[in-house]
């Protein structure tokens, strides 16, 4: 049902890194800088935005709203509907993740 639902990208794909956590973090110098860039591929932003969610519990509205308001251009709404559209398809990546380890 997932996969039948699914009918491309939600905006224009761009660089994603899709495994944002804390450890692939690391603050230099006041600078955010990332690593681990292994599953890094050319996709629609808000997955990966939604894969940062998951990954590390964060709250949809809170995390939407903070990284709209660092994005002036970005249309909150959109981008909510975007992360939750993602989430199951996220939940079921990171299941088979868990059960390929």
């Amino acid at each position: 049902m997932l996969l039948n639902s699914f009918n491309g990208n939600i905006f224009k794909p761009t660089l994603c890194h899709n495994d944002l956590h804390p450890g692939n973090l690391f603050k230099v110098k006041n600078q955010f800088k990332v690593i681990d860039w292994e599953y890094a591929y050319i996709y629609d932003p808000s997955y990966d935005l939604a894969m940062m969610i998951y990954l590390n519990q964060m709250d949809i509205d809170d995390a939407v709203s903070q990284y709209c308001s660092i994005n002036f251009q970005i249309n909150e709404k959109k981008w909510k509907k975007a992360i939750i559209y993602w989430t199951p398809y996220c939940k079921f990546i990171c299941k088979l993740w868990e059960k390929l380890k």
